[in-house]
């Protein structure tokens, strides 16, 4: 799933690739029919139970979307529309020692995990297409001009694993479990993106649970909001 991941990734920046070399110069900035999307973001997780306890910092999402600009003709070309395609990879990271683990009736819970736990998390990785509304207040001026938006993702899950690094016999190991953990194949999301030429805030609501209906930690239907950093290439 590595090699996947990095084909994609090498896809989309040899589409942005391309897509440059190929666009025409306007006031000596690239007329680029796209925008080539990094964004770093922190998780949280709503209406969890106690246990799925996680780090602020270790529980993040890094996005890397392609997006093709669509100017809408209206109030001087200062709306467009942006579908797009790319890849997030989220993280949460376990307090405590704690891991996921199946109880004796099948059921999804937090457990110790009995070793010198340097490090737990669940990783799930997803194939998102973002489709969103952009407002520029000078789409002539895109490098410093205001600019926010909002959007809809729908996503569909490519790999979820749990991975442990430990120490044993004064060695570091580690172990990964890969495996659907019963998480949904499928999610879907609202955004809003907020800022100044590149850069800008955002923050991202699942609609869908993370896990399945019921099927969540100890039953729980857990959602998530992500906020963070967006870096907008061109």
């Amino acid at each position: 799933m590595k090699k996947s991941l990095l084909s994609g990734l090498f896809a989309l920046l040899t589409l942005a690739a391309f897509a440059q070399n190929n666009a025409k110069s306007s006031k000596g900035r690239p007329n680029i029919p796209g925008t080539f999307l990094v964004e770093i973001g922190i998780n949280r997780a709503l209406n969890a139970s106690d246990t799925f306890n996680i780090g602020l910092w270790g529980s993040r999402s890094l996005n890397l979307y392609y997006q093709h600009d669509i100017k809408i003709p209206i109030l001087k070309g200062k709306f467009s529309f942006h579908p797009g395609i790319g890849f997030s990879m989220e993280r949460y990271k376990f307090r405590d020692g704690l891991g996921l683990a199946y109880d004796a009736d099948g059921d999804l819970q937090m457990q110790r995990l009995g070793l010198a736990v340097m490090k737990s998390q669940l990783v799930a990785n997803y194939l998102d297409a973002p489709i969103e509304l952009r407002f520029s207040a000078n789409p002539d001026d895109p490098s410093r001009t205001f600019k926010t938006a909002i959007g809809f993702r729908p996503g569909v899950r490519i790999s979820s694993f749990t991975k442990v690094k430990y120490e044993e016999d004064g060695e570091t190991r580690q172990l990964k479990n890969k495996q659907g953990w019963n998480l949904n194949d499928f999610r879907y999301g609202v955004y809003a993106r907020m800022g100044v030429g590149n850069i800008s805030l955002f923050g991202y609501y699942n609609l869908t649970t993370n896990f399945k209906k019921g099927e969540g930690i100890q039953g729980k239907d857990i959602n998530t909001l992500t906020v963070g950093l967006s870096l907008g290439g061109f």
